[in-house]
């Protein structure tokens, strides 16, 4: 059994299956409860944050937050604390930095994760299991499964004990009953060479439950909450309209396949002009207040929020996907579009509903000062 342990200090520490948050000493206690049953209900980014989004963006707290799910660790940063993730390729340190929203990464192949907030530095030596802490650090130990095996003492299998043969009898005759070690047939096998003794049958499973094991704790993804802002439409100055209007559309029969594949490892990212740097293991929606229906758990859109003071961006703007080696952008009928632009080439409108392949040197325009880069990051093998 794994169990995470702290070292005392200001800061809240929620601890469930799976997560840890730290959350700076201000925020209130009825924030910290509400956070605290997010993750213990077990929802997909966008629940455990919304107790956090409760006052807004500006409002947010600083915050560090840690998930893990079958050797990967998803960190979730805003302000000065820091998730630090060790493995066979050295330490990660994911920090929100200056981040207008917050920073969001997933690093595989985990040995253990540390979340931790500025200056704290104590040795993390009392155990908590599940609860609320005052804490500065929170480190949880992974082991892997392989490690768990190699783990277990080569002499710890039981040895089977050899079966005397027979010497120089002749085929045909009984088993002589003074044998020092019965056999399992004690009649008399006719007309037959001896039979010789049987291999010991694989070890099952269980002996091996005094091992270490891997930490496997779920994370259960549920659809984002019911969003309050039913107004349906977005605003813009006409001339910002009347200009895009008039901008060409993609040639929609360049488009991609709709097909949705499963992206390589490591997946691309998107680097926002707000700070964030979001993950593509899976789709992005991307709005003001991003909404998705309920699906299921393979098919869950990682949700991002950005700001819009104009109400440029519309609530759910654009989808974000990743096919193979390919990034594909989709207007999702947004009300005052999205731009795409090209190094050497006019700006270009995207054609509502139909996904479009962007490079690392295209810019992605939302509105309201809203843009990001795609990020290809090289596959190293390991």
């Amino acid at each position: 059994m794994i169990v995470p342990r702290y070292a005392t200090g200001r800061w809240y520490a929620v601890v469930t299956d799976g997560t840890v948050a730290l959350l700076e000493p201000t925020t209130p206690g009825s924030v910290v409860e509400a956070v605290w049953r997010a993750l213990r209900e077990g929802g997909d980014t966008t629940a455990q944050l919304q107790p956090l989004l409760a006052g807004g963006l500006a409002a947010m707290p600083p915050f560090a937050l840690a998930s893990v799910a079958g050797g990967s660790v998803r960190a979730i940063v805003r302000g000065d604390a820091a998730v630090v993730v060790g493995g066979a390729d050295g330490e990660r340190t994911v920090t929100g930095g200056r981040a207008a929203t917050w920073v969001e990464e997933v690093v595989p192949g985990a040995s253990w994760v540390e979340v931790r907030v500025p200056g704290g530095g104590g040795a993390a030596d009392l155990p908590v299991l599940s609860g609320v802490v005052r804490a500065d650090v929170v480190r949880v130990a992974l082991v892997a499964r392989g490690e768990a095996r190699a783990a277990r003492p080569a002499a710890a299998a039981p040895t089977p004990t050899p079966r005397p043969t027979p010497a120089a009898e002749p085929v045909g005759e009984p088993v002589a009953a003074a044998d020092p070690e019965p056999v399992a047939d004690p009649e008399p096998v006719a007309d037959a060479a001896p039979v010789p003794a049987a291999a010991p049958a694989p070890e099952p499973a269980s002996v091996a439950a005094g091992a270490p094991t891997r930490l496997e704790l779920p994370i259960v993804l549920t659809g984002a909450p019911e969003d309050e802002d039913h107004d349906g439409t977005t605003v813009l100055t006409s001339d910002i309209v009347a200009l895009r209007g008039r901008l060409p559309h993609l040639d929609g029969a360049a488009v991609p396949s709709l097909a949705v594949a499963t992206p390589r490892t490591p997946p691309a990212r998107l680097v926002l002009s707000t700070g964030a740097v979001v993950s593509l293991e899976r789709p992005v929606l991307i709005g003001r207040a991003p909404q998705v229906a309920r699906v299921s758990n393979a098919a869950m859109p990682r949700l991002v929020t950005v700001p819009s003071p104009t109400s440029d961006i519309s609530r759910t703007h654009a989808q974000v996907r990743q096919e193979g080696d390919e990034v594909l952008v989709t207007d999702l009928h947004s009300t005052n579009g999205v731009l795409l632009i090209r190094p050497g080439a006019a700006p270009q409108r995207l054609h509502p509903g139909e996904p479009t392949v962007v490079g690392p040197e295209d810019l992605v325009d939302l509105g309201d000062g809203v843009t990001f880069r795609v990020e290809h990051r090289v596959d190293t093998g390991t």
